[in-house]
């Protein structure tokens, strides 16, 4: 699909190939795949390869841009869910045995450098660094001369930071650094992420942050919510929202836990949906079950991306209370849904950790709060509910945001014009 943003500067580029690396791309459901999907379907050049992972009983996704796609099941030996959820034997042996893994990565780096040397592309964008990256990116940078731009969440360096500072802990580190050190530049996704890359010892003037977007034209305030009012008794419930994928960490159960509080506060018309799937939720039903929530929380988890936007502007408030996990120093690296809910028109009350709190601007399009504090996610959102003249002032900021600040063709479009800037320097 044509992009008007890059017209003028289609012309003007020598850029003719890009190759994509991604451990994770659509249609596997994140806010990485999503990024790397408006980036694909923006992109100014004539042509684009992407390796990424193989899954099973997985249908190939449709880009709307020109792309050759390459599935390899050696990039699930970054990823042990899905080892183990297919049950190969011969992987798992692979997997399980250090020795083994590590050759089968190793390996792999080097079929992809003989895919760049084959391939003659321009540059090399790396969607993650991760163990054994450096090997690409040196090769193709200091042997072939090609550009590489890598990429950071945040959540992959929360991890290197918290690795424990003994033998084991200093060589993962070593070789996550030497892939951002080896990179032309990096796009970091926030600033928290690339405060950690300075952290990490990257030069500050090889890191530009650009941030995740939205989709305007399908989030917005408009969308016709009729039937799910009528649904959930929207006359005479306030309905508060919850999207993001299903784990402990992202906060759930503090929405849930929040239910009995806000009744204590006499609000006892709350209706809370949670949208998602993920390995927890069996935890959170039973939480439900116990706390005898049964007909004021509800879980839905095939709802699509078309249908996302009619539950934003059902809601009164959007929650997405974020916390750091302590096990593996995980948090989350921004919150997309935080800028979709936002750009329903409704206020976000999230968590003050990672990227969440440049999702949301404080007292602006939202309320950061301390996730872990029940406590204070329910006055916030007694506050809220009570003053309805403030939740509706932080919604039309939040509104006034996305739209003028992270729309995915503005947001493509620095990501484009930062590559070609990149190539150019050649």
């Amino acid at each position: 699909m044509s992009n008007p943003f890059f017209h003028n500067i289609k012309s003007n580029s020598r850029l003719k190939d890009v190759l994509i690396i991604a451990k994770d791309a659509p249609p596997i459901i994140g806010g990485s795949c999503l990024m790397l999907e408006k980036l694909i379907n923006s992109s100014p050049t004539q042509k684009m390869t992407l390796i990424t992972t193989s899954i099973k009983n997985i249908n190939e996704y449709k880009y709307e841009s020109k792309i050759s796609i390459i599935r390899s099941k050696k990039l699930r030996f970054w990823n042990e869910s899905l080892i183990t959820q297919d049950e190969n034997k011969i992987e798992t042996l692979f997997f399980r045995i250090k020795f083994l893994r590590e050759l089968v990565r190793i390996s792999f780096m080097f079929w992809i450098c003989l895919k760049i040397i084959r391939g003659r592309y321009d540059v090399i964008f790396s969607q993650q660094v991760d163990k054994w990256f450096f090997i690409v990116i040196f090769f193709a940078r200091f042997i072939l001369n090609k550009r590489v731009v890598s990429q950071a969440f945040g959540e992959e360096l929360n991890q290197i930071l918290s690795k424990k500072k003994n033998s084991i802990g200093l060589y993962h580190i070593f070789l996550i650094k030497a892939g951002f050190l080896l990179s032309d530049e990096i796009v970091a996704i926030t600033e928290n992420a690339k405060s950690q890359l300075v952290e990490l010892g990257i030069n500050l003037n090889k890191i530009r942050v650009i941030y995740p977007g939205v989709n305007t034209n399908l989030f917005h305030p408009n969308v016709d919510s009729t039937k799910l009012k009528k649904e959930y008794d929207y006359t005479h419930n306030h309905i508060l929202l919850f999207v993001s994928r299903i784990e402990k960490r992202k906060g759930q159960d503090t929405a849930i836990k929040v239910i009995p509080e806000l009744e204590k506060k006499g609000l006892n018309n709350i209706k809370l949906i949670i949208i998602g799937n993920g390995i927890d939720l069996d935890y959170l039903k039973s939480l439900v079950k116990e706390l005898q929530l049964e007909t004021k929380v509800f879980f839905l988890s095939n709802i699509s991306t078309n249908e996302l936007p009619s539950y934003y502007c059902l809601s009164d408030i959007f929650l997405y209370l974020g916390r750091k996990d302590l096990n593996n120093n995980q948090e989350d690296g921004f919150g997309i849904v935080c800028l979709e809910a936002n750009a329903c028109g409704k206020p976000v009350i999230g968590g003050n950790v990672g990227g969440i709190i440049e999702a949301v601007v404080n007292n602006q399009t939202g309320i950061i709060v301390n996730p872990n504090n029940i406590d204070e996610v329910a006055e916030n959102i007694e506050y809220l509910l009570k003053n309805k003249a403030i939740l509706d002032q932080l919604g039309r900021n939040g509104l006034k945001r996305a739209k003028e600040c992270f729309d995915w063709d503005i947001i493509n479009k620095k990501y484009w014009d930062f590559i070609l800037e990149l190539n150019n320097k050649r």
